[in-house]
């Protein structure tokens, strides 16, 4: 069967400066996809993060890191673009 998160989100913390463990994820490859971000700014997204529904959104500039099903890094110290809480799930870009 199919995992629907398989990875794991992880977020620096600003007190500690460690990757701390924020939720399942999965992430899908956007790249060369255009959003606009504060200040009504264009940003070249590098990937889509989808969490389940009830994660609470990131804010703008938090540093994450995903690591894969097998441990593998998928992604590595990515700033946080923009965060939406959606109805059917949390969506980060970075």
């Amino acid at each position: 069967m199919v995992k629907q998160y398989p990875h794991k989100l992880y977020v620096k913390s600003l007190t500690t400066m460690q990757y701390e463990f924020y939720s399942a994820c999965r992430d899908d490859s956007a790249s060369g996809d255009v959003i606009n971000g504060e200040n009504n700014i264009a940003y070249t997204v590098k990937s889509t993060i989808y969490c389940p529904k009830n994660t609470d959104k990131l804010l703008n500039g938090n540093m994450i890191k995903v690591i894969g099903e097998f441990n593998e890094i998928r992604l590595a110290d990515e700033k946080v673009i923009r965060s939406t809480k959606d109805y059917f799930h949390t969506r980060i870009w970075v």
